[in-house]
């Protein structure tokens, strides 16, 4: 019989942190992956069949306001169908022709973006983008995150009466900084609002 005995120096406090640290990105990277493939399977087997059966409502703010994090907080306490962003012009195919930004006065008509907000309103929209954050396969909540209908939000509300709308504003100061910090820029977006001669002479 052999006996082998062996010693262990105590950590460093430094390296303790090293290794904590370490783990928590593990674990943050694997969370990521997993919800990834749960995301991509979701998305193409989800049913929101039951039109306006189930509560929708649109979570809107600029960007870098804390619109998704105000969104995943109203989704955790039941089933609900995360619709991200589908007023995207850039990403989102149907909606493409529709200017970014687009600014509505309460009483304009436009019957091709009054349909494209029913079938979002109604969830019969699937897209890649648009169900990016898919999580459940029978919503009971249907829950649509927007940074691009703050300018139509009240001519969108006036035609679907049964949304429920939240704004969240958030600091100006620091949206800028936030912005900033995730290297976007507010150039663009001043211009597709300029351009908008509507929204220059009523504001």
């Amino acid at each position: 019989m052999y006996m082998i005995s062996y010693s262990v120096a105590p950590m460093h406090p430094a390296d303790n942190d090293a290794v904590n640290r370490g783990l928590r990105v593990f674990v943050w990277r694997f969370q990521r992956i997993l919800r990834r493939s749960i995301y991509r399977v979701f998305r193409r087997i989800h049913r929101d069949d039951l039109a306006d059966g189930i509560p929708t409502v649109i979570v809107s703010g600029v960007a870098r306001s804390g619109t998704t994090w105000l969104g995943e907080i109203l989704a955790r306490p039941q089933p609900t169908r995360i619709m991200f962003e589908p007023f995207y012009a850039d990403l989102v195919e149907p909606y493409s022709h529709f200017p970014e930004l687009l600014y509505m006065r309460p009483e304009d008509e436009n019957n091709e973006l009054l349909q494209y907000c029913q079938r979002v309103l109604a969830g019969r929209i699937r897209h890649p983008w648009i169900d990016s954050q898919l999580n459940c396969l029978r919503p009971s909540l249907r829950l649509i995150k927007e940074v691009r209908v703050n300018l139509f939000l009240k001519w969108m509300v006036d035609r679907f009466p049964r949304v429920s709308p939240i704004m969240i504003i958030r600091h100006p100061c620091a949206v800028f900084h936030s912005f900033e910090q995730s290297g976007f820029t507010a150039a663009d977006d001043l211009r597709r609002l300029l351009a908008q001669q509507k929204l220059v002479d009523d504001f």
